[in-house]
């Protein structure tokens, strides 16, 4: 059996990295390093998660990004010193498209390094190409190796409420680009308070709002200063994501923070025009990209009326 290994970042020594993606792109290239190993029946290496990065602490931000703790090796993959025996002395085979590999020729030993760090300038990867397929398997893998933190959001209780992800952070700040469908890009907070009552005038009451977000109180204040809204996090990136995701309804950002919470949970979204990235929903509900100006369809309407039911006439 033949092993694979996702490289998040060009630098490593042992147990570091330097410099490297965001958890959202870190997870799309576990998320198809996961279904290469279901497919080729290959074994998987713990990925090197710790990361030092200058950015965050340049920018100020909360999130220093350096992911130590947002997951523990539980479900058996080579880790440890193993690991890095295995990549000290294995025949490696480095690839940015696991396609390309002839995995019947592959020996029990050899390693499969995934080098998908290697993005060209421009580049965009952030689709689940590959990966719908095994939703269900890369969810229990993320939630069973889950740390501390992550694991409290595997029980929120949000099936009565609204979930609201603010990108801001290293975003860009809002230009013309932004409509045009430019990544990394801030979106108006003017932008989320429509949606929000948009949901609440079709739920027929003020239903709770519960916002994670990178950004200030200051800079989320005019969100924050609605009735009934909040700011939640679970102390760490991946359990604010897991926690995101129990939302039946979420409105987006255009980060891969919220696709990957709309991955998980499947659950009901809007997003700014342009941004919605990838389409993951299946089922009953919607997924659509919606303006301040534009309206809900009778349908739509009826479906938040139907999820949000129980707090009618609160």
């Amino acid at each position: 059996m033949a092993y694979i290994y996702p490289k998040f970042s060009k630098y490593e020594l042992i147990g570091i990295r330097f410099g490297g993606a965001g958890l959202g792109n870190l997870l799309f290239t576990w998320s198809r390093v996961i279904a290469a190993s279901e497919k080729h029946n290959a074994k998987l290496i713990w990925p090197t998660w710790p990361s030092i990065k200058v950015g965050p602490w340049l920018r100020h931000e909360k999130d220093k990004r350096s992911y130590i703790g947002l997951f523990d090796n539980k479900t058996g993959m080579c880790g440890g010193i193993m690991k890095y025996l295995k990549l000290c002395f294995g025949r490696k085979i480095h690839t940015r498209n696991l396609e390309d590999i002839d995995w019947d020729k592959l020996g029990e030993n050899d390693i499969v390094v995934y080098d998908d760090f290697k993005l060209a300038p421009g580049e965009f990867q952030m689709d689940f190409n590959g990966t719908r397929d095994y939703r269900d398997i890369i969810a229990e893998i993320i939630y069973a190796n889950l740390g501390r933190k992550g694991k409290k959001a595997l029980g929120f209780a949000a099936s009565g409420a609204i979930g609201v992800h603010v990108r801001l952070g290293d975003f860009s700040k809002t230009t013309a680009a932004l409509d045009a469908g430019k990544n990394n890009m801030r979106i108006q907070i003017s932008w989320y308070v429509a949606m929000v009552n948009k949901l609440r005038e079709a739920a027929g009451w003020t239903v709770p709002v519960y916002v994670f977000s990178d950004g200030t109180d200051e800079e989320l204040a005019d969100l924050t200063v609605l009735p009934e809204v909040s700011r939640l996090t679970f102390g760490n990136s991946i359990g604010d994501i897991v926690g995101l995701s129990k939302f039946p309804v979420m409105i987006s950002s255009g980060s891969s923070f919220s696709l990957w919470a709309r991955f998980l949970g499947n659950c009901c979204s809007i997003s700014y025009p342009n941004q919605i990235k990838d389409r993951v929903h299946t089922g009953e509900g919607f997924e659509l990209e919606l303006s301040a100006t534009d309206e809900l369809s009778d349908d739509q309407k009826l479906y938040i009326q139907k999820t949000y039911s129980v707090g009618a006439g609160k």
